[in-house]
Protein backbone atom coordinates (compact mmCIF):
# COMPACT_ATOMS: atom_id res chain seq x y z
CA UNK A 1 0.00 0.00 0.00
CA UNK A 2 1.08 3.60 -0.45
CA UNK A 3 1.39 4.26 3.31
CA UNK A 4 3.96 1.48 3.71
CA UNK A 5 5.78 2.66 0.57
CA UNK A 6 6.00 6.30 1.65
CA UNK A 7 6.92 5.29 5.18
CA UNK A 8 9.73 3.13 3.78
CA UNK A 9 10.94 5.95 1.52
CA UNK A 10 10.80 8.40 4.44
CA UNK A 11 12.81 6.07 6.70
CA UNK A 12 15.34 5.33 3.94
CA UNK A 13 15.84 9.04 3.18
CA UNK A 14 16.32 9.79 6.89
CA UNK A 15 18.76 6.93 7.31
CA UNK A 16 20.80 8.07 4.30
CA UNK A 17 20.62 11.69 5.54
CA UNK A 18 18.91 12.85 2.35
CA UNK A 19 17.01 15.54 4.22
CA UNK A 20 15.38 17.13 1.17
CA UNK A 21 14.08 13.72 0.08
CA UNK A 22 13.02 12.85 3.62
CA UNK A 23 11.14 16.13 3.92
CA UNK A 24 9.32 15.50 0.64
CA UNK A 25 8.46 11.88 1.51
CA UNK A 26 7.34 12.79 5.04
CA UNK A 27 5.12 15.59 3.78
CA UNK A 28 3.45 13.15 1.37
CA UNK A 29 3.14 10.53 4.09
CA UNK A 30 1.21 12.78 6.51
CA UNK A 31 -1.36 13.52 3.79
CA UNK A 32 -2.28 9.83 3.61
CA UNK A 33 -4.84 8.11 5.82
CA UNK A 34 -3.02 7.34 9.05
CA UNK A 35 -4.00 6.84 12.66
CA UNK A 36 -3.76 10.12 14.63
CA UNK A 37 -0.85 8.81 16.76
CA UNK A 38 1.12 7.84 13.65
CA UNK A 39 0.43 11.18 12.00
CA UNK A 40 1.52 13.02 15.17
CA UNK A 41 4.76 11.00 15.32
CA UNK A 42 5.58 11.74 11.68
CA UNK A 43 4.80 15.45 12.11
CA UNK A 44 7.24 15.48 15.03
CA UNK A 45 9.91 13.75 12.95
CA UNK A 46 9.36 16.25 10.13
CA UNK A 47 9.45 19.18 12.55
CA UNK A 48 12.79 17.95 13.92
CA UNK A 49 14.13 17.78 10.36
CA UNK A 50 12.91 21.33 9.65
CA UNK A 51 14.65 22.63 12.79
CA UNK A 52 17.84 20.58 12.87
CA UNK A 53 18.62 20.21 9.16
CA UNK A 54 17.13 23.38 7.64
CA UNK A 55 17.15 25.76 10.65
CA UNK A 56 13.53 26.53 9.75
CA UNK A 57 12.06 27.05 13.20
CA UNK A 58 8.80 28.44 11.86
CA UNK A 59 8.14 25.24 9.88
CA UNK A 60 9.24 23.21 12.92
CA UNK A 61 6.77 25.05 15.13
CA UNK A 62 3.97 24.46 12.63
CA UNK A 63 4.85 20.76 12.39
CA UNK A 64 4.76 20.32 16.16
CA UNK A 65 1.45 22.22 16.31
CA UNK A 66 -0.01 19.90 13.67
CA UNK A 67 1.11 16.94 15.78
CA UNK A 68 -0.75 18.40 18.76
CA UNK A 69 -3.88 18.77 16.63
CA UNK A 70 -3.67 15.04 15.96
CA UNK A 71 -2.86 14.00 19.54
CA UNK A 72 -3.50 16.49 22.34
CA UNK A 73 -0.62 16.66 24.85
CA UNK A 74 1.61 14.52 22.62
CA UNK A 75 4.88 14.61 24.54
CA UNK A 76 7.24 14.68 21.56
CA UNK A 77 5.37 17.69 20.17
CA UNK A 78 5.36 19.56 23.50
CA UNK A 79 9.06 18.76 23.95
CA UNK A 80 9.80 19.87 20.39
CA UNK A 81 7.92 23.15 20.78
CA UNK A 82 9.80 23.91 24.00
CA UNK A 83 13.14 23.21 22.30
CA UNK A 84 12.14 25.27 19.25
CA UNK A 85 11.19 28.28 21.35
CA UNK A 86 14.41 28.08 23.37
CA UNK A 87 16.36 27.98 20.07
CA UNK A 88 14.43 31.02 18.86
CA UNK A 89 15.23 32.93 22.06
CA UNK A 90 11.66 32.78 23.36
CA UNK A 91 12.00 31.16 26.79
CA UNK A 92 8.60 32.36 28.01
CA UNK A 93 6.85 30.39 25.27
CA UNK A 94 9.10 27.38 25.96
CA UNK A 95 8.06 27.48 29.61
CA UNK A 96 4.40 27.17 28.59
CA UNK A 97 5.05 23.81 26.92
CA UNK A 98 7.43 22.55 29.61
CA UNK A 99 4.80 23.38 32.22
CA UNK A 100 2.26 21.27 30.31
CA UNK A 101 4.78 18.43 30.26
CA UNK A 102 5.42 18.87 33.99
CA UNK A 103 1.71 18.73 34.82
CA UNK A 104 1.25 15.65 32.63
CA UNK A 105 4.17 13.90 34.34
CA UNK A 106 2.84 14.86 37.78
CA UNK A 107 -0.65 13.57 37.00
CA UNK A 108 0.87 10.29 35.76
CA UNK A 109 3.11 10.09 38.86
CA UNK A 110 6.33 9.84 36.82
CA UNK A 111 8.78 11.18 39.40
CA UNK A 112 11.93 10.96 37.25
CA UNK A 113 10.23 12.95 34.47
CA UNK A 114 8.98 15.58 36.96
CA UNK A 115 12.54 15.95 38.26
CA UNK A 116 13.98 16.31 34.75
CA UNK A 117 11.44 18.93 33.66
CA UNK A 118 11.59 20.73 37.01
CA UNK A 119 15.34 21.22 36.58
CA UNK A 120 14.86 22.54 33.05
CA UNK A 121 12.16 24.95 34.18
CA UNK A 122 14.32 26.11 37.08
CA UNK A 123 17.18 26.85 34.67
CA UNK A 124 14.95 28.80 32.31
CA UNK A 125 13.38 30.85 35.08
CA UNK A 126 16.75 31.54 36.68
CA UNK A 127 19.05 32.06 33.71
CA UNK A 128 16.80 33.21 30.87
CA UNK A 129 14.09 35.19 32.64
CA UNK A 130 15.79 36.12 35.91
CA UNK A 131 12.77 35.15 37.99
CA UNK A 132 14.51 33.68 41.01
CA UNK A 133 11.28 33.05 42.92
CA UNK A 134 9.96 30.82 40.12
CA UNK A 135 13.35 29.09 39.90
CA UNK A 136 13.32 28.46 43.66
CA UNK A 137 9.82 26.97 43.39
CA UNK A 138 10.93 24.49 40.71
CA UNK A 139 14.17 23.52 42.44
CA UNK A 140 12.24 22.95 45.68
CA UNK A 141 9.78 20.74 43.78
CA UNK A 142 12.69 18.66 42.49
CA UNK A 143 14.22 18.37 45.97
CA UNK A 144 10.84 17.35 47.44
CA UNK A 145 10.82 14.41 45.02
CA UNK A 146 14.54 13.63 45.00
CA UNK A 147 16.19 14.92 48.19
CA UNK A 148 19.65 13.99 46.90
CA UNK A 149 19.39 15.81 43.56
CA UNK A 150 22.70 17.67 43.59
CA UNK A 151 21.91 19.89 40.61
CA UNK A 152 18.75 21.30 42.18
CA UNK A 153 20.43 21.63 45.58
CA UNK A 154 23.46 23.48 44.15
CA UNK A 155 21.33 25.79 42.02
CA UNK A 156 19.04 26.55 44.94
CA UNK A 157 21.99 27.20 47.25
CA UNK A 158 23.51 29.57 44.67
CA UNK A 159 20.25 31.55 44.51
CA UNK A 160 20.08 31.73 48.28
CA UNK A 161 23.68 32.98 48.39
CA UNK A 162 22.88 35.68 45.79
CA UNK A 163 20.01 36.78 48.01
CA UNK A 164 22.22 36.57 51.10
CA UNK A 165 19.98 33.94 52.68
CA UNK A 166 23.00 32.19 54.14
CA UNK A 167 21.07 30.08 56.63
CA UNK A 168 18.87 28.59 53.84
CA UNK A 169 21.93 27.94 51.66
CA UNK A 170 23.73 26.20 54.53
CA UNK A 171 20.75 23.89 55.14
CA UNK A 172 21.08 22.46 51.62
Amino acid sequence: NSVAAYDGIFRLRCQSEDWVGAKRAGERLVRLELLPADKARIWCELAAIYAEQFNDYKAARKGYEKALREEEDYELALEGLAKTFVSRGEPTRAITFLTRLLEKARSERRAARVVEIGIRLGHLWENELGDLDAAIEHYQLVIAIDRRNSEARLNLAAIYLKREHFRNARLL
